[in-house]
């Protein structure tokens, strides 16, 4: 199964530097769809909405949660929080997207990581941080899909 969501971040060219959560005014995924008990996260996929990479824009890091952590605003370090830390799952790396023309696209297909869903809960949760400082381009779309067994 395959799970995806998208991120708009804001309409400016406000510059990220390395470690910074890219989001809108909630920079948290919600990855919903998914039963109660162990599932397998076999791969991930991110699209980047621009026909170019920007300068200096390396990998991501997804940072997943098996609760909805606390929000981090767009272009805020990234930093897992005490309240949050037991939420945690791991992170997922999302490689340097690739200029393929009209959009950009990176894909792993040997995440291999095992998250439980709790009985009271059918999400996961992320938030998208980045590896390296950029400049990006105004209000730029983020496909993020996560490939579920």
């Amino acid at each position: 199964m395959r799970i995806t969501q998208t991120i708009t971040r804001p309409d400016n060219t406000t510059a990220y530097t390395a470690a910074d959560v890219v989001g809108n005014t909630s920079s948290i995924i919600e990855f919903g769809r998914l039963s109660p008990g162990t599932h397998m996260i076999k791969g991930a996929r991110l699209l980047y909405g621009e026909n170019a990479i920007p300068g200096g824009m390396a990998a991501y890091n997804l940072h997943l949660y098996d609760w909805s952590p606390t929000n981090i605003a767009d272009n805020a370090a990234w930093t897992l929080s005490e309240a949050d830390s037991t939420h945690y799952l791991g992170k997922v790396v999302l490689t340097l997207p690739v200029d393929l023309g009209a959009a950009c696209f990176s894909k792993d297909d040997s995440v291999n990581m095992t998250i439980n869903v709790a009985d009271n809960a059918s999400s996961v949760f992320g938030l998208l941080e980045t590896v390296g400082g950029y400049t990006p381009v105004a209000e730029t779309v983020h496909t993020i899909s996560l490939d579920i067994d």
